[in-house]
C-alpha cells in the first residue's frame, strides 16, 4: 500500500506524518516506540537533560519523541465510503492495472530469457579454453573516462573547435563559473 505524506506544523519545526498507513502496523509501530521511550524514560536521571530543560520551556509543550509518535500516527482522513457504482469502477481500473503489469513482467522476463540465451550461445561458441574465463563474473567498474556513444556521428572538427574556444576563454580571463 502506498502511504501518502501530510505535513503538519508543530511549533518551529514541520514534521511529515503518514496518512495512509494500514492501522495495525502503525499502532504497532506506536506501542513499540512508546516501549522504548518508556524504557529509556525508566533510567535514574541526576539532572536533567537538555531535552527536559525545553520541554518545561513555555513555548514547546512537545518533546522530541512525542512529535515522532504524533507524526506515526494515522490521521483521520473522513468519510471513505463508495458507492456501488464507484467500488465497481475501481475494481475494473484494478483488473486493468493488474494485467498490464503482468504484460509488462512477461516482457521483461521474455528478454531477460532471450539475453540469456544469447550469452550461453555465445560462450558455447567460444574455444574450450576460454569458456571458463567467460562464465567468470566480472565486477570490475566501468573506467571514469569511458565514451559516451551517441545517436549521431561525430561531428569533424568539433571537439578541436571547443578545445580553441575554451583555451581562448581562459586566456581572456572569463572563466565559466
Amino acid at each position: 500500500m502506498l502511504a501518502a505524506f501530510t505535513h503538519s506544523t508543530l511549533g518551529p519545526q514541520t514534521v511529515l506524518s503518514l496518512s495512509h498507513i494500514p492501522i495495525a502496523a502503525a499502532t504497532q509501530l506506536i506501542s513499540l516506540q512508546k516501549a522504548a521511550f518508556a524504557k529509556g524514560a525508566a533510567k535514574p536521571a541526576s539532572t536533567p537533560s537538555k531535552s527536559a530543560k525545553k520541554a518545561k520551556d513555555p513555548g514547546t509543550n512537545d518533546t522530541r519523541a512525542q512529535k515522532f509518535l504524533l507524526a506515526l500516527t494515522p490521521q483521520n482522513m473522513g468519510d471513505l465510503t463508495l458507492s456501488e457504482e464507484q467500488q465497481a469502477d475501481a475494481a475494473v481500473r484494478s483488473k486493468e492495472y493488474s494485467r498490464r503489469k503482468m504484460a509488462q513482467h512477461r516482457e521483461w522476463q521474455r528478454d531477460l530469457t532471450i539475453k540469456i540465451k544469447l550469452r550461453e550461445a555465445a560462450i558455447a561458441a567460444l574455444p574450450e579454453e576460454l569458456r571458463a574465463a567467460a562464465r567468470q563474473p566480472d565486477y570490475e567498474p566501468f573506467p571514469a573516462s569511458r565514451q559516451m556513444w551517441t545517436f549521431t556521428p561525430p561531428i569533424p572538427g568539433f571537439q578541436e573547435q571547443q578545445q580553441t574556444a575554451s583555451a581562448a576563454t581562459f586566456a581572456k580571463g572569463n572563466r565559466r563559473r
